[in-house]
């Protein structure tokens, strides 16, 4: 996408370019993932269920997620990401302070 490397964090088609990859990748990555997992490979079938002792250190401390519950955090923040974006652009941020747009530059 022309522009998307770099657009910054406040710019509507990071967010669009950050969508669109995201959804290639998964596109991409899918089969993948599902024939590695029918011939008994993949790397979460290596730890958890083929007799791996219990996770330790400080990875016992990072959460796990459903996978729905993961995309539907990951779809809620690029979401966010793009609202954001398209209300400062539009000049909707609510915020006192002038926008980038909006400075002068003498």
């Amino acid at each position: 996408m022309p522009g998307a490397m770099d657009a910054g964090l406040v710019n509507s088609v990071f967010w669009l370019g950050m969508m669109i990859s995201l959804a290639v990748a998964f596109v991409a990555a899918f089969p993948v993932n599902r024939l590695l997992m029918q011939r008994g490979k993949g790397h979460a079938l290596t730890h958890q269920y083929h007799g791996a002792s219990a996770v330790a250190g400080w990875r016992r401390l990072v959460p796990a997620f459903r996978s729905g519950a993961l995309a539907a955090v990951i779809v809620a923040f690029m979401l966010g990401g793009l609202v954001v974006s398209v209300a400062d652009e539009a000049g909707l941020s609510g915020s006192t302070a002038p926008s980038q747009s909006e400075v002068q530059h003498d």
